[in-house]
């Protein structure tokens, strides 16, 4: 059986039109603090102090337009998670009591967690998406389509290879597309709904003979949604420095991947499977950061392991035009691989490091897309747009 996974990030949601990147939220936090609201709360004045100094380079009275060099830290997720990891190590040095650390966690943390989960709730009731089975099928088929000809043969010929050793017709003629949504929103749910299968000439060639792959409706939150506590934290418990002598359950809230699994219903596992065993894995519009490390390590090590597993990376890049290929797109292609397979090496240090000639041939086994706008990426129509709704922002 062939199986293609689909990560998906913010980016998703962002190019939906919902303002659901770091800046939108900040931008939010700045305008409770202002109103008076969480003005006891360390920790999200901390956050507001750090970005200040991002967009004010060290000057909060400076009134100059946010730098666009700047911008990118703003919008990542995986930039404020490692402004936490950074600030816990920062308290690590500091002569904290027991008391105020545990203020810190047990209410400024989850005060921020909460404030996350009202905002993106609020975002999520703004979009009812309309979204025909074709679209669907297109907005599926894209990361595909927009390889160069000779990748899309070496990454077909590739699958087909591995596939070719299965001796059961029926498992070996199925095509199953799965996705794993680090979003916190339904929008996926509703992009997908009206979509069962997906029919493709491109899949015969792998299957021997169908043409069509399965929608897995069953999509995969690792983070959780809305609805639940929102997940802001750090990767994992390692993240944490000891020197705090944190509680159990302190260390299980903070770390993105314990409290996960403190769920005890599977969706880590599953994911890790996912992620680790499909034959093309597509990441579109996620930023690889070291919060979500253990997730990304599961895609190299199934590259390790499976030398017909392929990777496509779609990112929106504002000024990237399909005829400028020069030197900068290139570096920025060579870091976004980089960054995945150093995933590894986060996970696992030295222990069992990748030798050079695995990585070469790993890398030659990433693809990097960029879009752009016009996005020509998953089409969508929207059925019906809310004005911003009242966020009621601190109802428990």
């Amino acid at each position: 059986m062939v199986e293609a996974t689909y990560v998906i990030g913010n980016g998703f949601d962002l190019h939906l039109g919902l303002k659901t990147s770091y800046k939108d939220f900040y931008k939010y936090l700045d305008e409770q603090i202002e109103e008076g609201n969480f003005k006891d709360n360390g920790l999200i004045k901390d956050i507001e102090d750090s970005i200040k100094d991002i967009r004010f380079h060290g000057d909060p009275d400076r009134k100059e337009q946010l730098d666009p060099d700047k911008e990118r830290p703003l919008v990542d997720w995986s930039n404020l998670e490692a402004g936490i990891a950074e600030d816990l190590k920062r308290l690590a040095k500091t002569e904290i009591t027991h008391e105020e650390i545990t203020t810190r966690i047990d209410n400024f943390f989850y005060e921020l967690s909460k404030c996350l989960s009202r905002y993106l709730s609020s975002q999520n009731d703004l979009v009812h998406l309309n979204v025909s089975g074709n679209q669907a099928a297109e907005g599926i088929l894209k990361p595909f389509r927009s390889l160069p000809s000779q990748y899309r043969d070496n990454l077909f010929n590739s699958i087909k290879k591995r596939n070719f050793g299965i001796a059961d017709t029926t498992i070996k003629g199925r095509f199953e597309i799965n996705f794993v949504n680090f979003n916190y929103t339904n929008t996926l749910d509703q992009y997908l709904s009206q979509i069962a299968n997906v029919d493709n000439l491109d899949f015969k060639r792998v299957t021997y003979g169908s043409r069509i792959a399965t929608v897995n409706k069953k999509i995969l939150h690792p983070n959780g949604t809305f609805s639940e506590t929102s997940i802001v934290g750090v990767g994992k418990e390692e993240d944490i420095p000891k020197e705090l002598n944190l509680e159990d359950y302190q260390i299980e809230y903070l770390s993105k991947l314990d409290f996960a699994r403190g769920r005890q219903d599977g969706r880590v596992e599953e994911t890790f499977k996912r992620l680790k065993d499909s034959d093309v894995t597509v990441i579109y519009g996620m930023s690889i950061g070291e919060s979500d490390a253990a997730y990304f390590d599961q895609i190299i090590e199934g590259m390790i392991n499976n030398t017909h597993k392929y990777v496509i990376i779609i990112q929106f890049e504002k000024n990237y035009r399909p005829s400028l290929q020069g030197p900068i797109f290139s570096k920025r292609k060579r870091n976004i691989k980089k960054q995945l397979i150093d995933s590894y090496e986060i996970v696992h240090g030295n222990e069992s490091p990748i030798e050079d000639k695995m990585k070469s041939q790993i890398r030659d086994r990433i693809f990097v897309e960029f879009d752009y706008e016009p996005s020509s990426y998953f089409p969508y129509e929207i059925k019906e747009k809310q004005e911003n709704p009242e966020i009621n922002r601190f109802a428990d």
